[in-house]
């Protein structure tokens, strides 16, 4: 495979922008909060927001671990998989992987 097929390859790959559950319920308040914010406010508070998602590629993350789009106007989702501030997602595959 040549250089360009590759790039052009990794550029396809779908990605679903997430927020852990456990970061989701740390931070409730502020959630319950935005829906209240007016459209400018909410404007304000996009980069907390994103500094709370994190994009994982589509073929990793199973419908059926997401749960309802949380914020529409951005596409992030809450997703139900374990956290690590160190290591980041860690979804239950990958996990069953490192450990079998």
């Amino acid at each position: 495979m040549d250089s360009k097929t590759a790039q052009s390859m990794l550029r396809d790959i779908k990605s679903v922008k997430i927020i852990p559950r456990e970061i989701y319920d740390q931070n409730s308040k502020f959630f319950e909060e935005y829906n209240k914010l007016t459209d400018v406010e909410k404007r304000i508070t996009e980069s907390d927001i994103s500094s709370l998602s994190v994009d994982l590629p589509y073929y990793k993350v199973k419908a059926s671990t997401l749960s309802d789009e949380i914020f529409r106007e951005f596409g992030i989702y809450i997703l139900n998989c374990k956290y690590d501030k160190d290591l980041g997602v860690q979804i239950e595959e990958e996990l069953s992987n490192m450990i079998g």
